[in-house]
């Protein structure tokens, strides 16, 4: 074992001991100590150590691995790191340093022993490889040929001073060969990969760049590392002798032959830049379209289409260019302004020594002229077979009537009385059959079922009749029971389904039993029957919801009134809280569930239909957060969604509910479209000025300024032709199962409720897009809080919510009365009516309601304010209380802020 001179940096001066004594040991030279990195850097530069052992934490500003940074930068002596931890931060940063190694303390001396070992035999191996590197990379530089090697995946992992000289960008490394080399055949033009050459066989190439191009010899050859499971190869880029040159001449003889066979063929030729920009075209160009060279050249391909086929032009452009397609048939417009139909080829190829794309267009007049021709050949053709048809088919009836006529003559008595049965029933259809099979027919029943004469006979009338699944009955009633009428639904000979009724009788004639049997239409009759049996189902069902309402109201009236409590006392209890009291937050839990409980007797007074329009000032971008937040848990996660929601909007009076529900079925309906395939639903808020020119979607709003919210999708889109229907009620697009129409039908009446409007914009294929419009508000309409210390009348017959509601009003600064008998709250009115700024009195109190109650406080003062609360809707409206001349009315449960609204409504109006 070589003795070793190895530096100790540690600043606890028990663990340099014990590590100098096991280095002693194994037979090495401890030095130092050093106890902090500046020690450190002045004994590795003055000592020249052979190794050193490193502490991570060191005293001082700086740390083992900033000192180890420092040394590495002027010496090259490997380094050992010591550690109480592995942190992986840690272990991340002292791997910059490059060190031989980690030792976590406490180790014991076999880890250190392996452990200098391993650094003192690695390092001037490692020392030795970069000598030799650098002298391989000198030698590459100097043999005057560009060389590369390339993994399997044909990047460039190295490239010499040379291959960098030839390359397109300042660092070739870690860039695909051929964006940075592209490299075509000599001889043929085509591109080549380096990775398809043979090995060890020069190969001459055609290197393109910007100065121009350069004739190369390239070789490939395998590296020695690589294998069958990851190959890499060598590339030698050298400049071709003399002798490739005069080659290359010979070339530009055969590009010569070329353009003599290029301006000879009779098809229309364009040589166009990979920028899509016309460079050259053959004289049969001119000769088609009218245009001479210099009128196109330096222009776009687009010059020689029609204006309306540009876009669609460019399009099959970049997707022939890509190998998407290889022909497209779109018109060309000749210079004096004439369409000509052609079919159009692209292939890419090498022009006066740049890529180019050669595109060939054939004029198909003459061929679309013989189409036209064969079409009408095979139309005239067909006329005239269907006329020799009908021939044929009158002259076989013909016969038939003829047979018919000598058979009535051998049975004068069976004709008589068959023919008589069929006069007698002529106003409907008359079938005469024997046990099922027809006889005859009048011509009412082949009108009936859309026959040709002769058509019926020898068929089985069931069979021929009746729609398959009740063929099986029908038969058996008109074999069994033929007296008795049968109703069945039947089809006509083009498919048509109807409700037809059968009536027959039988009777005997020489021994063989016959029947005759009227056949009428019945489908009107039938469908009044169904109408009035939809419509007694609609009022048992309004019956039905009828009382589910009258129940539903009278358990949302004592519900109301225990979640006024609840809310009331929750929001009074969470003031006398901290902000930061964990019982502030059980509190904003409890408010957030009355709210819900709330939102459902909502509900359930929506399906009574006793609710009512609570419009109230709100702001468009609210109402998008919270949808938005109810789609981000619902939606799945193929819909990405996008919200670009202003802040500074003006306010709409609108219903927030009514509003929100507008916005989830314009989302809903978003969702379906994206639903199988997924995509980007969007919602953004803005501002818009309609004018008084507006028509269309918009024709029916008033002038003015509007909030908007849009709700846009990345769906397949709208039909142009079903724009029109999207707001038809019942009228929907979406498969079985999947809605009933109603959806849009409903948002844009509510849209039209509140003044507003719903524009729908679709692109097929891109998407649709649907803006709610709502006029706003305007800031001038928000009302002023009205100052001063008010003294309020408060009248309700329960006392909880007399003490509650007392106590909410306190806290806004008022004084308040509260009263349990409307006569003592009157009585007291009555006596000093000027000292009440506003009443707040319930709806619903026994002996004296809230109308009658403020009937006489009016009497007494015709100017106080009055606001209404109510259980429920469809006790008072809002008409009704403003006729009274009530101010405001407001609906139990009601928070804090919200009757301070409903005060301040009533004092500003």
């Amino acid at each position: 074992m070589t003795r070793a001179r190895i530096l100790v940096v540690e600043d606890e001066v028990l663990v340099s001991m014990d590590i100098a004594a096991c280095l002693g040991a194994l037979g090495h030279q401890a030095l130092g100590p050093a106890r902090t990195a500046a020690e450190a850097a002045i004994l590795a530069e003055n000592l020249a150590p052979d190794l050193i052992l490193m502490d991570v934490a060191l005293k001082g500003n700086r740390d083992g691995i900033a000192a180890a940074l420092a040394i590495r930068e002027n010496l090259d002596t490997p380094v050992i790191f010591l550690t109480s931890h592995g942190q992986p931060e840690t272990v991340g940063r002292a791997r910059s340093a490059r060190p031989y190694g980690f030792l976590l303390k406490p180790f014991e001396p076999a880890e250190l022993a392996a452990a200098v070992e391993t650094a003192l035999s690695l390092h001037p191996r490692e020392r030795l490889l970069r000598e030799r590197a650098a002298r391989l990379e000198t030698l590459l530089d100097s043999t005057g040929a560009g060389a590369l090697c390339l993994n399997k995946e044909s990047i460039i992992t190295y490239a010499n001073a040379q291959a960098r000289s030839f390359a397109q960008v300042q660092d070739p490394v870690g860039r695909p060969v051929q964006d940075v080399f592209p490299l075509l055949d000599l001889h043929t033009g085509h591109p080549v990969h380096p990775l398809t050459l043979p090995s060890n066989a020069p190969v001459p190439v055609t290197l393109f760049r910007e100065s121009g191009e350069t004739l190369l010899e390239c070789v490939r050859a395998p590296l020695p590392e690589s294998s069958r499971d990851n190959p890499s190869s060598a590339l030698t880029l050298r400049p071709v002798p003399l002798s490739l040159k005069e080659e290359a001449r010979v070339r530009s003889l055969e590009t010569a032959g070329f353009e003599a066979l290029f301006n000879w063929v009779d098809d229309l030729l364009f040589v166009v830049s990979r920028e899509g920009v016309l460079i050259h075209m053959n004289p049969a160009v001119e000769a088609s379209l009218g245009f001479s060279l210099s009128e196109l050249e330096g222009k776009s391909f687009l010059e020689v289409h029609p204006p309306e086929v540009r876009e669609e032009a460019k399009d099959v452009w970049e997707r022939m260019a890509a190998g998407a397609m290889r022909e497209c048939h779109l018109p060309l417009r000749a210079r004096d302004g004439r369409r000509i139909p052609a079919e159009t080829r692209i292939t890419r190829g090498l022009w006066r020594g740049g890529e180019v794309f050669f595109g060939i267009c054939r004029d198909m007049t003459l061929r679309d002229n013989r189409e036209r021709l064969e079409k009408l050949v095979r139309a005239r053709t067909a006329e005239l077979e269907a006329a020799n048809a009908r021939l044929s088919l009158e002259n076989q009836e013909r016969l038939r009537t003829e047979e018919r006529l000598r058979k009535a003559l051998s049975e004068k008595e069976a004709g008589e009385e068959r023919y008589r049965r069929l006069a007698e029933a002529a106003d409907a259809g008359v079938v005469f059959h024997e046990n099922g099979r027809v006889l005859d027919v009048n011509s009412r029943f082949l009108d009936i079922f859309g026959l040709s004469p002769g058509e019926a006979e020898g068929q089985d009338l069931a069979d021929l009749m009746a729609m398959p699944e009740e063929r099986g009955r029908l038969r058996e009633r008109i074999l069994e029971n033929p007296g008795e009428p049968v109703g069945a639904l039947m089809a006509r000979k083009d498919g048509t389904v109807f409700y037809g009724e059968y009536r027959g009788s039988v009777f005997d004639t020489g021994g063989r039993r016959m029947s005759v049997a009227t056949l009428r239409d019945k489908t009107g009759e039938r469908a009044e029957e169904i109408r009035r049996q939809a419509l007694e189902r609609r009022i048992r069902d309004a019956q039905k919801m009828e009382a589910i309402g009258t129940l539903a109201s009278g358990i949302a009236h004592d519900f109301n009134n225990i979640l006024y409590l609840i809310l009331g006392y929750a929001e009074m209890a969470m003031m006398d809280l901290a902000e930061d009291s964990p019982r502030r937050q059980n509190l904003s839990h409890v408010l957030a569930a009355t709210q819900r409980a709330q939102e459902l007797v909502g509900r359930i007074l929506a399906i009574s239909q006793k609710s009512e329009d609570r419009p109230r000032p709100m702001l468009l971008q609210t109402a998008a957060q919270e949808t938005v937040a109810i789609l981000r848990s619902s939606l799945p996660a193929t819909i990405e969604i996008r919200a670009a929601l202003e802040e500074d909007l003006e306010p709409v009076n609108a219903d927030p509910g009514q509003i929100k529900q507008v916005l989830v079925n314009l989302c809903a309906n978003a969702f379906h479209a994206m639903e199988e395939k997924g995509g980007v639903l969007s919602l953004k808020t803005g501002r818009e000025h309609v004018a008084e020119s507006e028509d269309g979607q918009l024709s029916g709003l008033a002038p003015g300024a509007y909030a908007t919210l849009t709700v846009s999708d990345t769906g397949p889109g709208i039909r142009p032709g079903l724009l029109e229907r999207i707001f038809d009620p019942y009228f929907t697009t979406k498969p079985p199962n999947k809605g009933a129409g109603l959806g849009l039908a409903v948002a844009r009446g509510i849209a039209r409720k509140h003044q507003g409007e719903i524009r729908c914009e679709s692109i097929p294929g891109k998407g649709a897009r649907f803006t709610l419009y709502l006029p706003e508000a305007g800031r001038e309409s928000r009302q002023n809080t009205r100052r001063g210390r008010l003294t309020v009348l408060l009248v309700d017959d329960e006392a909880r919510i007399v003490s509650m509601t007392r106590q909410l009003l306190a806290l806004n600064g008022a004084t308040v009365h509260g009263f349990e008998n409307p006569g003592g709250a009157l009585e007291m009115f009555r006596t000093c009516p000027e000292m009440f700024d506003v009443v707040v009195t319930d709806m619903g109190m026994p002996g004296m309601d809230g109308l009658a109650l403020a009937k006489k406080l009016l009497e007494t003062r015709p100017d106080i304010p009055i606001v209404m609360c109510a259980e429920y809707q469809d006790l008072v409206s809002r008409q009704t209380v403003r006729r009274a001349g009530i101010r405001c009315l407001v609906f139990k449960p009601v928070t804090r802020d919200g009757l301070a609204r409903a005060i301040q409504e009533a004092l500003s109006t």
